[in-house]
């Protein structure tokens, strides 16, 4: 089963992380919200199942740790499993946070993957460089060199065979686009206007289709919001989860 850690007392708030990233990656977040929140975290790395299969092993997961009702909070990919979360009716979703979301991956960024896969294996190409730049401005990342030593410290743990599933196997699943407006519950999208792993278009298709949402883009920000803005993000996710 997939392994789950819960963090505080009080309702419940799940919290799914992107890949192939790991849990600690939305730490900031979680620390914030164990304060006032049951804080659910399931480990979504090195599932190895696609974006459908991999749905039941989360909930049968969750179900186990007593979540039978919570709200999302999900960044890239896992905003992804929150969308596909909220519209399976296996758990009672209250609300759904998304930052840098995704409701499906184009043609053109899995060729991308695949490629990117392909190089890792054949160890030509330095994917944690790639990943960076899909991530974080260039100039956040010249002001802040911890960040690159955290995302090796990432990679490197994961190993490259986690990296190359992902990036084969994990990433492809169906367009979530024609059931988002059968997503009955308040949604919140927060994106950086300079990301370039979930670019705001696709926030912004997201938002078109779902009847309750509020979309944030924040300006001179990229992928990981809760890094670059951290303190507004954190604010904005607690006021939205507090019906603020």
């Amino acid at each position: 089963m997939i392994e789950v850690n819960t963090y505080g007392e009080g309702t419940d708030v799940v919290l799914l992380h992107g890949c192939p990233v790991p849990p600690e990656s939305l730490q900031v977040i979680r620390e914030r919200l164990q304060k006032s929140y049951r804080v659910v975290v399931p480990n979504l790395l090195g599932i190895g199942l696609d974006l459908v299969e991999s749905l039941a092993p989360i909930e049968e997961a969750l179900l186990a740790h007593g979540v039978e009702q919570a709200a999302l909070v999900g960044h890239s990919l896992g905003a992804y499993r929150a969308l596909q979360l909220a519209n399976s009716g296996t758990i009672s979703v209250t609300k759904l946070i998304g930052l840098g979301p995704v409701a499906v991956f184009p043609d053109e960024r899995l060729a991308q993957y695949t490629e990117l896969a392909d190089a890792i294996e054949a160890d030509a190409i330095d994917i944690v460089a790639v990943a960076l730049s899909l991530w974080y401005p260039e100039p956040f990342l010249e002001a802040n060199p911890q960040i690159e030593e955290m995302v090796r410290r990432w990679f490197a743990e994961m190993g490259d065979q986690v990296v190359i599933d992902t990036l084969r196997v994990e990433v492809y699943g169906p367009d979530l686009h024609p059931v988002l407006q059968d997503t009955d519950l308040p949604v919140y999208l927060r994106v950086g206007e300079l990301d370039a792993g979930t670019p705001p278009a696709w926030a912004q298709a997201i938002a078109a289709e779902l009847p309750d949402v509020r979309l944030d883009i924040v300006p001179g920000v990229g992928h990981f919001l809760h890094d670059e803005d951290r303190e507004p993000t954190l604010s904005a996710i607690e006021a939205f989860l507090a019906g603020e």
